[in-house]
């Protein structure tokens, strides 16, 4: 009735269906002691799958994730918005750690819901710079596959590089549409509103690219608040103090090699260049807090079964004596799961 997209109109009703099938398909296991084996279910897509890291006597072989790709429809989820920002950090820790691991038929997955990542990209025009990570890091594992003779196939391999090519030219073409209303932007606002709003930034990349804006932001960028809040927010109070602790040997040792016995000159805490240096070790040296995600994927170590959080516990309703014991997993935790224990 309403003057909309076409393409918009199907993804919502496809959607909807998506969505009224796996209230069908949750429906018809509320009696079951457990979700069904993923090995032994002949349905694809589902909200849930139930994980064997290693083969038991009911369940032979393991799972992997080429096939928690495939089942849990990372491909249809993508389209959602609320599971967007997630799905596109899994994949991309995928492409950097597990692309040499996964087999043809995993690729080929990986290699479709990327695709689909890309067109929603597109479309919304955000997640562009990790969809930039995403291809460059795809593009340097198929190089690096090439010099090491890790490819069974130089067809397949040409194929994958061009494909890769094409959707590194795509996402330059994209095009951010200029603002066409009159309504006021953050150079608008007071320099106070713009210096609190800078200060809740938890991406460097995002700080340095408002530098560039206008001299305004630059100086505000430029603040010491701004650079240690960015400590702060993504990395713990233990890995800022051992952080300090690196850099206080850094300039001792460049105090020894210039013959000075005092580094206090050195040292100036209420820099930024003080807390630019930091946040540059903390990059080096540790891991990034995750943020906090809508629908991340959840697993249950009660009855080992990995599921969305939109859709609920998909076992064990019925028995209230029985807590489950639920993890929240982060897109790293979901990438090391599946990784051979030492």
């Amino acid at each position: 009735m309403e003057s909309m997209p076409r393409n918009h109109v199907r993804k919502i009703i496809e959607a909807f269906l998506r969505q009224v099938q796996q209230t069908k398909n949750k429906n018809s296991y509320n009696n079951l002691t457990s979700a069904p084996i993923s090995k032994c279910s002949v349905r694809e897509n589902m909200p849930w799958l139930q994980v064997g890291l290693k083969g038991t006597r009911e369940c032979h072989g393991y799972t992997t994730l080429g096939e928690m790709i495939r089942r849990l429809d990372f491909t249809g989820s993508a389209f959602l918005t609320y599971r967007f920002p997630y799905i596109l950090q899994v994949i991309y820790l995928l492409v950097k750690r597990e692309m040499t691991t996964l087999s043809a038929t995993a690729q080929q997955h990986l290699f479709q819901v990327i695709e689909v990542l890309l067109s929603q990209v597109m479309e919304s025009k955000r997640g562009i710079r990790q969809m930039h990570y995403i291809l460059n890091t795809l593009m340097s594992v198929l190089q690096i596959q090439s010099k090491k003779k890790m490819i069974s196939s130089k067809a397949t391999w040409f194929k994958k590089l061009d494909t890769v090519r094409r959707w590194q030219s795509q996402l330059k073409q994209i095009d951010v549409p200029y603002r066409m209303d009159s309504h006021a932007t953050l150079s608008d606002m007071p320099v106070e509103v713009q210096a609190f709003i800078v200060s809740c930034l938890t991406d460097h990349e995002d700080i340095r690219s408002l530098s560039c804006v206008n001299r305004t932001l630059n100086e505000i960028c430029e603040n010491t608040v701004v650079w240690r809040n960015l400590c702060h927010a993504n990395f713990t109070k233990f890995q800022v103090t051992k952080a300090k602790n690196m850099y206080f040997k850094q300039l001792k040792k460049k105090a020894k090699s210039e013959n000075k016995d005092n580094i206090s000159n050195l040292i100036k805490p209420d820099s930024v260049r003080y807390w630019k240096a930091i946040h540059e070790i903390l990059l080096k040296s540790f891991k990034p807090i995750e943020e906090n995600y809508i629908d991340p994927l959840l697993y249950c170590k009660h009855c080992s079964v990995l599921f969305w959080k939109e859709t609920g516990h998909p076992c064990i309703q019925e028995f209230k004596d029985i807590v489950p014991n639920i993890d929240h997993l982060s897109p790293q935790q979901v990438v090391s799961f599946f990784e051979p224990k030492r």
